[in-house]
């Protein structure tokens, strides 16, 4: 676990700020991908990223975005969590559906 240091995408006017964007994964993000996913938030956020980076191996895979305006959670310990909810609360029995 640890911080990767920070990336910043250039807002598209000086009046634009940057928007704070905290990404987790469980291995460190090549180049390439970093630039890509960067370029992808700018787009879809409509300013500037300002992209922290950090590596948590708990989140066995996927990546887990945050800012203040949006939270997307696409890591495998997400999906193993959700899993056991469902199984906790019966959607996977057959009897039932």
């Amino acid at each position: 676990m640890g911080d990767l240091g920070d990336r910043v995408a250039q807002p598209a006017s000086a009046q634009e700020e940057a928007i704070a964007v905290n990404v987790t994964s469980a291995v460190v993000l090549d180049d390439t991908q970093v630039d890509r996913l960067t370029r992808m938030l700018a787009s879809k956020l409509g300013a500037g990223i300002e992209l922290s980076l950090k590596v948590d191996q708990t989140v066995i895979g996927g990546l887990s975005i945050h800012s203040d305006r949006m939270f997307i959670d696409y890591t495998v310990r997400k999906r193993l969590i959700d899993m056991k909810g469902r199984i906790r609360r019966g959607m996977f029995d057959d009897s039932k559906a």
